[in-house]
């Protein structure tokens, strides 16, 4: 008997534990508001849930307080989300290697969508009126020069009768080739001999020059960004009490006890009558 109901006790300590784990699931009403509608005596449970939840773990059951039983009648939602919006503005700078405005234009994207770290997300257009536009400098580089030149009617074929260096635009170029060439002959005791000759010569340098490196083209993007501050849902369970059923017993009671008195009284009326007639 004693095992019995030591296990009797852990059942029913089991069972509270159960319920109570279940119960602290549930959502909590924030606020319990009671009032009256036709004559009957109202409970409303209002919770605010996560956007994310349905509702669907509110309780809707029956249930008894100060000895009055209420039932669930509806559930009213009310969407409590709220945005934040500001103006908010981007810049992008790229780089580009010419200047005109409507090439460098194309090169950027009519619009762009922007999150920021404090949550705001939107969409920005570009502002065509803020382009701006500023060299990246210049450079110089280096580059090979060569020119070819004819020295005509020389009397040898002597290198020291070609110049050695020659300008061209600036730069010196040096002699890198000659090549000879006869340019008349005369007759010596029966042979042809060149008694005048031409230089063609080929001359090469380096030459210096001036580049841009380009241009940095920054572009601004404005817009509306917007951020979600309130994403919650209200929900309002609402219960009437329960009408409280007639007590068919204590009104037969009441009709049984008008019929006695009526038949009693009848009774003793047809008695007294007859007694009287009995007299006479």
């Amino acid at each position: 008997m004693q095992m019995l109901k030591r296990a009797a006790v852990c059942m029913t300590a089991v069972l509270a534990m159960s319920v109570s784990v279940f119960a602290a699931d549930l959502p909590q009403p924030q606020e319990v508001i009671r009032g009256q509608s036709e004559n009957l005596q109202t409970v409303e449970k209002v919770y605010v849930l996560p956007n994310t939840e349905d509702g669907s773990a509110i309780p809707t059951e029956n249930f008894i307080e100060n000895e009055t039983e209420y039932t669930f009648v509806e559930l009213k939602t009310q969407d409590n989300t709220q945005e934040d919006v500001k103006e908010h503005t981007e810049t992008v700078r790229i780089h580009v290697d010419t200047d005109n405005t409507q090439t460098v234009i194309s090169k950027f994207k009519p619009a762009i969508e922007v999150s920021t770290g404090e949550g705001y997300a939107g969409t920005l257009e570009f502002d065509y009126t803020a382009l701006k536009m500023v060299s990246a400098g210049t450079g110089t580089q280096n580059y090979t020069i060569t020119e070819s030149r004819t020295y005509p009617n020389l009397q040898d074929a002597d290198t020291s009768l070609v110049p050695k260096t020659i300008n061209k635009d600036g730069a010196m170029l040096n002699l890198t080739n000659i090549s000879w060439q006869s340019s008349a002959s005369d007759n010596i005791d029966g042979q042809e001999l060149a008694v005048r000759y031409t230089a063609n010569a080929e001359y090469a340098g380096t030459g210096t020059k001036n580049y841009s490196k380009g241009y940095t083209a920054t572009a601004v993007y404005r817009g509306e960004v917007k951020k979600v501050v309130n994403d919650t849902i209200t929900y309002t369970a609402v219960f009437h009490e329960m009408p409280k059923p007639e007590k068919k017993g204590a009104l037969a009671y009441w009709w049984a006890f008008l019929i006695g008195i009526v038949f009693l009284g009848g009774y003793g009326g047809y008695c007294l009558i007859r007694k009287r007639k009995k007299g006479n």
